[in-house]
């Protein structure tokens, strides 16, 4: 394994499937977006 290994496939893991997100703070991303008047984008 050299330096970077880790973060690249980091990277080309969440470019195909998104970053992960808790039930907590996937809320709290909604609420801001209320509380702005912002789109919530990220699902239903």
């Amino acid at each position: 394994m050299a330096a970077g290994d880790t973060d690249y496939k980091a990277f080309e893991e969440r470019s195909k499937s998104g970053i992960p997100l808790t039930p907590a703070l996937y809320e709290e991303v909604r609420e801001v977006c209320r509380l702005s008047g912002a789109q919530f984008i990220l699902g239903n």
